[in-house]
């Protein structure tokens, strides 16, 4: 875990981060999964909300209260914890963010004209993805 707290730290100096919005479904939540990677943001003085109205096959609403979240929380970069669920619920988060013409989540059906790209990087948190995803034009 060491290690993973370096780069954790690392990203965070690089890019100036002050706070991440962590996506992660309730269960990995209930199962001390999440905790994994929140220790490490506690043990590190990152600061951090946490986002976990997430369910298997991510609806509209999911989505859209996880972009309202990410504004009421003053985060600027999101951490995805787990399965599919989590990260396609983060990556339609940062989508929307990075590109506000497309809060109405269903015009992102299909392929949309996205005018912003995100960059997504994975560090591996054992057997948990993590992704970490910043609504600029610049790698994690």
């Amino acid at each position: 875990m060491q290690v993973q707290s370096q780069r954790l730290q690392q990203k965070q100096k690089t890019h100036g981060f002050k706070k991440a919005l962590v996506c992660s479904d309730p269960d990995l939540i209930k199962f001390n999964v999440t905790s994994k990677v929140t220790d490490i943001l506690d043990r590190e003085g990152l600061a951090y909300e946490i986002y976990s109205d997430i369910k298997a096959n991510p609806t509209i609403e999911n989505v859209k209260n996880g972009v309202q979240a990410f504004k009421n929380s003053g985060a600027d970069y999101i951490i995805a914890i787990g399965g599919g669920s989590s990260m396609d619920t983060a990556k339609a988060i940062g989508i929307i963010i990075a590109n506000p013409e497309f809060e109405d989540v269903r015009s992102l059906e299909g392929v949309a004209p996205t005018k912003r790209n995100l960059a997504f990087r994975s560090l591996p948190f054992r057997q948990q993805p993590v992704l970490l995803c910043r609504s600029y034009d610049q790698l994690c």
